[in-house]
């Protein structure tokens, strides 16, 4: 699923989704998980979004219709505007988004989460090629993705394995983030589950480099759009 917060263009989009872009500012310390941690944070205590923003959720209408029945249940209600955009994020989708009121003129904050490494490598490029193509700049991105190496490695292979066998293998991937980035205009920083700034005292295992060479890495990014 794609999440794209967008404000009213008077608001502060750092002060968008509980000032969790406050977190990765000018210091470009915290990585997405951090970010998500205060979003968390700031819906527990009910903290209202900023007045005109609007949350736009793509995904499969499956999944969509499956997540209402969940908020239904649980008498969950948006304390903002929530556009639901059904979409095969294989597919062209960047048209559906802009019918549904999405303004590629404000700068806005996307969240690509838990997905990237279930489509092909041409499928995550194409994807991050339509956020691109959509984000203002000064729009920030959080999203989550594998190295090559966790498909091979022998401290990882196991899990992938398991995933294949569940009818949800694990095959998209991306070596080198920020470069990758950089060339689409985007100014990215890496961080991984157990670093300090991605740790919050349950990771109990041993915590490698960002970017150790040869090993597997499921990595946190974060980017400005420049």
């Amino acid at each position: 699923m794609i999440q794209v917060v967008q404000p009213d263009q008077h608001v502060d989009l750092r002060r968008t989704v509980g000032s969790a872009a406050d977190q990765v500012g000018p210091q470009r310390r915290r990585g997405p998980h951090g970010g998500r941690a205060r979003i968390g944070q700031a819906r527990r205590a009910g903290r209202a979004w900023p007045a005109g923003a609007c949350l736009f959720e793509l995904d499969q209408p499956e999944v969509l219709q499956y997540k209402e029945q969940v908020l239904h249940a649980a008498g969950a209600r948006p304390t903002c505007q929530r556009q639901l955009v059904e979409a095969d994020l294989t597919c062209p989708w960047q048209e559906k988004l802009t019918q549904s009121g999405f303004d590629p003129q404000i700068p806005s904050l996307w969240l690509l989460e838990g997905f990237l490494f279930y489509l092909s490598n041409e499928s995550v490029t194409q994807v991050i090629d339509g956020v691109t193509n959509l984000a203002a700049s000064a729009s920030w991105m959080g999203l989550d993705i594998i190295n090559s190496a966790m498909l091979t490695s022998t401290w990882t292979r196991p899990w992938v394995e398991m995933q294949a066998s569940m009818g949800a293998p694990w095959i998209g991937t991306l070596d080198a983030p920020q470069e990758f980035l950089a060339r689409r205009g985007w100014l990215a920083t890496l961080t991984q589950a157990g670093a300090s700034d991605a740790n919050y005292g349950r990771w109990r295992l041993p915590v490698l480099p960002v970017m150790a060479p040869d090993m597997p890495h499921n990595w946190f990014v974060i980017a400005q759009k420049q």
